[in-house]
């Protein structure tokens, strides 16, 4: 048993490399969007849950509270650096992989909510409006103290250094920040008496469907024989209980869970830890509208797909 990343899961499945969760464990409590990401088409689960998670933005401005969709954003940005040179707007890593591949899935969501992601969004055959959305969002993240001007969001040093993204967000510098829920904890844990930021859907298109992934539990086909399994099964159950000390790293959940992740037990919600603070219930607020991941050809097309985006957001960009 190991736990992985639902995104491999179709890789997984298409490879007969794990096995039908026995049905003696129990899913009952699981949110709906993370138990999605664990089946295969005939509705058979092949992964337990653990943790979800979805796109945020934080911001300390409060306006990006009536957004509505990426124009607003993009307003409130442009009316947020004007006058201000030393900031930068949108901040998110554009660069690497799997981030850009999530933010066009992102933005694809937004913009055609009711097209199915396979095989639509994960091949090369992009998008031209989520493109146009990717490419705004990128330009106010332009740095305009640097000679001549640089932008973080696609430069390969910038996300490597927690200390300078998350210190331009503390200091009020990047407007946005753009990521996953579990940054929170390191937003508190490097500015703990700044006013705590907001908290807002992660706008990308004309929409608000942001998409939701998950981590699972698996069973190996080929390692795991009736030995085995029969402990899985009650390791499995056991966890599901007791997963706020898992989530938490052993750490004591009183105060708030330290990682703020959204997790994908949904009767965990309502524990004295989780309402401890409202950044829970936001959380889990979005995760509820969002979409789960369609893993089947995620992997396969990885290459393809960035190779697309890098020469619509990346290649042979200058920033203005």
């Amino acid at each position: 048993m190991m736990e992985i990343d639902a995104i491999i899961l179709g890789y997984l499945l298409q490879n007969d490399l794990i096995l039908p969760i026995p049905l003696s464990v129990n899913y009952t409590g699981f949110t709906s969007q993370a138990v999605a990401m664990c089946r295969n088409g005939a509705g058979t689960n092949y992964g337990v849950p653990s943790y979800s998670c979805t796109n945020v933005y934080f911001s300390h401005n409060t306006a990006f509270g009536s957004a509505s969709d990426v124009e607003d954003v993009k307003d409130i940005i442009d009316a947020a650096l004007s006058g201000h040179p030393e900031r930068i707007g949108w901040s998110g890593d554009l660069l690497h992989t799997t981030s850009l591949r999530l933010a066009y899935i992102d933005s694809h969501l937004d913009r055609y909510p009711n097209v199915p992601l396979h095989p639509s969004a994960y091949n090369s055959h992009l998008k031209p409006p989520v493109v146009q959305d990717l490419q705004d969002l990128r330009d106010t993240c332009v740095d305009t103290l640097t000679t001549p001007h640089s932008n973080p969001c696609v430069e390969g040093t910038y996300y490597s250094s927690f200390t300078r993204w998350f210190g331009d967000f503390n200091t009020f510098r990047s407007v946005v920040l753009y990521g996953f829920p579990e940054y929170f904890a390191e937003i508190k844990a490097r500015a703990p008496m700044n006013a705590e930021p907001g908290i807002y859907p992660a706008l990308m298109g004309d929409g608000n469907k942001p998409y939701t992934f998950t981590d699972a539990f698996v069973l190996s086909k080929e390692n795991c024989g009736a030995d085995c399994t029969e402990a899985a099964i009650a390791w499995l159950n056991w966890q599901k209980v007791n997963h706020l000390t898992i989530t938490s790293l052993g750490l004591d959940v009183t105060p708030p869970i330290p990682r703020y992740l959204a997790v994908s037990n949904a009767d965990l919600y309502g524990t004295s830890g989780f309402q401890a603070h409202a950044a829970y219930a936001t959380f889990y607020g979005f995760q509820q509208n969002a979409v789960p991941l369609n893993t089947l050809m995620y992997l396969q097309n990885d290459d393809s797909q960035y190779a697309a985006l890098s020469a619509e957001i990346l290649d042979n960009y200058v920033a203005p």
